[in-house]
């Protein structure tokens, strides 16, 4: 996969930042605190894709549907570690 520049970026972004979203609202739902976010989750995530893959360390990935699968698996990790120190906090 090619290191994203601008343009792919924001193409990204349209067409999986609502559905990241969502996937972390789920994971997160049984939290009602305003220190977890799903927006700030599901950002944090797909920002934390772009810089690895523009470091190059998605050179593996062939085409979108493995890239979603990551982006998922990103977001589903930011938002168990939210759960967690959660937890750990009340």
């Amino acid at each position: 996969m090619e290191p994203p520049n601008s343009a792919a970026v924001e193409a990204m972004w349209e067409a999986y930042y609502p559905t990241l979203k969502k996937i972390v609202a789920r994971r997160v739902a049984a939290i009602r605190s305003p220190l977890v976010n799903e927006s700030e989750i599901a950002l944090s995530a797909f920002h934390s894709s772009v810089r690895r893959a523009r470091e190059g360390k998605f050179d593996a990935v062939a085409d979108e549907e493995e890239l979603w699968i990551l982006l998922k698996q990103f977001a589903k990790f930011k938002a168990n570690d939210h759960l967690k120190r959660f937890m750990a906090i009340t």
